[in-house]
């Protein structure tokens, strides 16, 4: 059962929608990411839920993952959901913003930055500032970890440049990093 503060904050449409995800939801499948864009919000601002079982997610989980992806995190609202034996499900809500300053790209549902964010999420990516080019030079998961590899290499090559510095120039320029990544 919805509470009286997200009933009060999404319309019946939303809550049906929201209802179908946290369905999906549990111990075994314990997260559920949904991109979206409000109505009156601008291509460089969106919207972002996490539907999470058992227990909320910390800020401090959630928040780095984002940033490293290229948002700012603008607002956050929890809601629990009682599902009675089935176990709770957290629904947190945020406001994002790009960056950059750039539009977001949420053609296919906002599923790159799902993609992006599962990853970091299970452990098959590294949270740092290379997941940026999902937003930057529209890359997936699998593409940024072959980019990150070349960095990596360069770096036991001996440049003296950090992780950081190669992600960031990356970012720079997205035209160069889709091209070594389709050399």
């Amino acid at each position: 059962q919805f509470p009286e503060s997200y009933r009060g904050s999404f319309s019946a449409a939303v809550a049906l929608s929201d209802a179908a995800r946290v369905a999906a939801v549990s111990a075994e499948n314990s997260i559920a990411i949904d991109y979206y864009r409000h109505g009156d919000q601008a291509p460089e601002q969106a919207a972002l839920k996490i539907y999470h079982h058992g227990a909320p997610v910390a800020l401090s989980r959630r928040v780095p993952v984002l940033e490293n992806i290229g948002f700012r995190v603008i607002s956050e609202r929890t809601f629990e959901i009682d599902r009675g034996e089935a176990g709770p499900v957290f629904i947190h809500d945020m406001e994002l913003d790009s960056a950059t300053g750039r539009p977001i790209d949420l053609s296919g549902g906002g599923a790159l930055f799902e993609d992006i964010f599962l990853s970091v999420w299970r452990g098959d990516a590294d949270n740092d500032g290379y997941d940026g080019l999902a937003q930057s030079a529209g890359l997936w998961s699998k593409e940024i970890v072959i980019l990150r590899a070349y960095g990596r290499y360069l770096q036991q090559a001996g440049i003296p440049q950090s992780q950081d510095f190669i992600a960031a120039a990356l970012n720079r320029y997205p035209e160069i990093a889709r091209g070594l990544f389709q050399l």
